[in-house]
């Protein structure tokens, strides 16, 4: 297995779980609480894995950090909107609308990073977007 597609799996699993003990946290905090524990727990274990790769901030010249940032701003958004959704929705809805953000990712790399997908990836793509058609009704 190539390491990208493992990183990919695990990646998959952790969220899966993610999602559910997200939810489950709303039956005792409401979407402010939940919000703010849970970035806690990313901010630390963030905080953990920089030190663990032993990151080498001087190796990178911080010229270009606005990209990051701008990526955590929409990042912290969209987890914001997700947990108020999880509030209201049900789990198994909410993650999965949630989980095809991957579709903005990909029309926003086709316009910005001019990447190009095969027909079957088009054809793949197609049947995630049918799938939650038929998930949220």
């Amino acid at each position: 297995m190539q390491a990208w597609l493992l990183y990919s799996v695990i990646s998959l699993i952790l969220w899966g779980m993610w999602g559910v003990i997200l939810k489950y946290s709303n039956n005792f905090y409401n979407t402010v609480t939940t919000y703010y524990l849970s970035t806690i727990g990313s901010f630390a274990t963030a905080t953990v894995l920089t030190l663990i790769m032993k990151n080498d901030f001087n190796a990178n010249p911080l010229k270009h950090m606005q990209y990051p940032l701008v990526a955590g701003f929409f990042g912290t958004l969209g987890y914001w909107f997700m947990v108020k959704a999880l509030e209201q929705g049900k789990a198994s809805i909410v993650i999965t609308v949630t989980a095809v953000y991957p579709i903005i990712t990909l029309a926003l790399s086709i316009l910005i990073l001019s990447e190009k997908l095969t027909l079957t990836q088009i054809i793949g793509i197609l049947m995630a977007v049918l799938g939650i058609v038929l998930m949220s009704t």
